[in-house]
């Protein structure tokens, strides 16, 4: 028999391993037919990193099209178009492979709370309606102008871009406990999935 733990079982030396998620396991084993169920409580733990997986926030990103006209007989650069200006989706990066048995746990159900909170939105949270990039763009970036040259004008887009980020990044902070209960909530509630062969 093997099991498919993908973590560290029988080592509980977080300052060796540096992870510090301990899980308990029971084992039922079948020779001949006969189930043979451990009689004792169990002494396998396993060892999951800490975190399993993580999501990254979304940001606002790209850039304004730009074009260029003649005011009052001198050139001025100004925002024509949203371009490439967009949010970004977050992303999962799981730190066990999808065989282990905890990837159900930790990944899918877990973190996907998160991809949810982040995107459609969960009642409570409204890390959904941060780095909106269409809002930044009309309520700001629409109207910027200069007089100097382009580069200058994509200055001015980029410090707007970056002062929403980090505005929209303290707001998302301040919800993250919140946000962790929550999907503590959802992963609780599912067992890992033991695969034995």
């Amino acid at each position: 028999m093997r099991s498919n733990w993908f973590a560290f079982p029988d080592d509980p030396l977080e300052s060796e391993t540096g992870l510090d998620c301990e899980y308990t396991v029971n084992c039922t084993v079948t020779i001949n037919g006969v189930q043979c169920v451990d009689s004792t409580p169990p002494t396998w733990r396993v060892y999951l990193p800490n975190p399993a997986a993580e999501i990254s926030w979304p940001q606002i990103a790209g850039t304004v099209a730009i074009g260029v006209r003649e005011v009052g007989g001198s050139n001025e650069w100004y925002v024509s178009s949203t371009g490439t200006l967009s949010r970004t989706t977050p992303q999962i990066t799981p730190y066990i492979p999808a065989a282990s048995q905890f990837y159900n746990k930790f990944v899918t159900v877990h973190e996907g709370r998160h991809f949810t909170q982040l995107t459609t939105g969960v009642s409570g949270m409204t890390l959904h309606l941060l780095w909106n990039a269409n809002a930044l763009y009309n309520n700001s970036i629409i109207n910027m102008t200069s007089n100097v040259d382009e580069a200058d004008l994509i200055t001015q887009v980029g410090q707007a871009i970056n002062a929403q980020n980090a505005s929209d990044n303290d707001s998302a902070g301040d919800q993250t406990q919140t946000a962790e209960n929550d999907a503590d909530q959802q992963s609780d509630a599912v067992d890992p999935d033991y695969l034995e062969e």
